[in-house]
Order: structure tokens, then C-alpha cells, then sequence
């Protein structure tokens, strides 16, 4: 994988994490409500199929959150390494780049920089990074 891949990953992981998200809203919409319990009353026996129903729903959703949690985990792994990298210039650039999906030509503009600067260091930036997940890679 290339670092250029590496790190659009992030932007695919916004996806999913978004999409993850609203199927899980979806889904905890389309559960019926519990009834609250009053615990002073006799408690009603319920009927097997209904707490199979209720147990594959609670783990339909925690599996929902553990895929969305994941997609995070590996999202923020892929920030770290750009804020690991030895320039300034290269966090800048690959963080905007990457991390918030601009063009090299707004981030000239919003940085100030020429826009040769800012392609410089966006590939410098990505040899730095093609090297550190080479490494990481072997570990």
C-alpha cells in the first residue's frame, strides 16, 4: 500500500464510520420501545421468542458500535502517524489534505504558502510516511 493510499483511507473511514452510524440510528429506531418496569409489581414471564428477539437486537447493535469503534481506532492510528512526521510543513499539508479532504490549491491559500511550496511538502511529506509505514509494516 501506498502511503497516498494510507492515508485516503481516513476519508473511507469517515464513511464508514457516518454510514455505521446512521444504521445503527436506523436500526434502534425500528426496535419496539421497552415497557418500564416497576419493580414492586410481580414480574411477568415473557415469552422465549421475545427474549431471543430482544438478545440478537442487543448484540445487532453492539456489534454496530464495536465496527464503529474499530473504524476509529484505525482513523486516528493513520492521524497519529501524520502528527509523528519530522516537518511541520508535512503535518500541515497531509493533515489538511487527508484528515479534512482539501485540494493542494486551498491549502496554498489558506496556509499563504505558493502552491510549488505546498506540493513539495505534500511529497516530501508522503516519502516520509511511505517510509514509517514500511516500518511499521515489519514490526
Amino acid at each position: 500500500m501506498t502511503a497516498k493510499q494510507y492515508l485516503s483511507r481516513i476519508e473511507k473511514l469517515d464513511m464508514l464510520i457516518e454510514s455505521k452510524k446512521d444504521e445503527l440510528n436506523s436500526f434502534r429506531d425500528t426496535l419496539p420501545a421497552l415497557p418500564s418496569q416497576n419493580l414492586s409489581e410481580e414480574r411477568v414471564q415473557t415469552s422465549p421468542q421475545k427474549d431471543a428477539s430482544f438478545t440478537r437486537s442487543i448484540e445487532r447493535v453492539m456489534e454496530m458500535e464495536t465496527a464503529i469503534d474499530k473504524y476509529r481506532d484505525e482513523r486516528q492510528e493513520i492521524i497519529d502517524n501524520i502528527y509523528s512526521l519530522s516537518s511541520i510543513s508535512y503535518i500541515k499539508v497531509l493533515s489538511q489534505k487527508y484528515i479534512y479532504h482539501k485540494s493542494l490549491r486551498m491549502i496554498s491559500k489558506e496556509l499563504e504558502y505558493s502552491y510549488d511550496w505546498v506540493t513539495k511538502s505534500h511529497r516530501k511529506g508522503l516519502l516520509e510516511m511511505e517510509k514509517l509505514i514500511t516500518i511499521k509494516s515489519l514490526h
